[in-house]
């Protein structure tokens, strides 16, 4: 029985010294260093952006909204004692006024101008007379 073990020892052992040669032999795949920094670099970054934001706490709360002419509504909602912080704040734009060069008319929009401007052009352009155009019985 211990000759058996052995035996199966050796042959285990064979086994993985077998199965590290070909380790060795497969070639190794070069990972590219470069890539993952540069998503590292980012990542990081893209982090640090949000370090200094605070976690608002909120809780969930019974609200009464009055209605008109009505029993009062009471909602369950969360609700926050801190104000929210409104990032990005768009300022309103001032009317930009476009003219027309031909006659002078005012749009408030360079899309209208456009459309404006189409019909100016509509107005110059020349018909040719009939008697120049050729036609297909002219030619035989």
């Amino acid at each position: 029985m211990n000759e058996n073990y052995v035996v199966k020892l050796k042959l285990k052992q064979d086994q993985i010294k077998n199965f590290c040669l070909k380790q060795k032999e497969m070639p190794v795949r070069k990972s590219r260093p470069l890539e993952t920094s540069n998503v590292l670099i980012q990542q990081n970054a893209a982090f640090k952006e949000y370090i200094p934001l605070k976690v608002r706490k909120f809780r969930m709360e019974e609200v009464t909204i009055d209605t008109i002419g009505g029993a009062p509504l009471v909602v369950k909602m969360w609700v926050s004692d801190e104000k929210s912080k409104v990032v990005n704040k768009k300022k309103p734009k001032e009317p930009v006024m476009l003219e027309c060069d031909i006659c002078k008319r005012s749009f408030d929009e360079r899309r209208k101008l456009l459309i404006h401007k189409k019909c100016h052009t509509r107005q110059n352009k020349l018909v040719e007379p009939s008697s120049e155009i050729k036609t297909d019985t002219d030619n035989s």
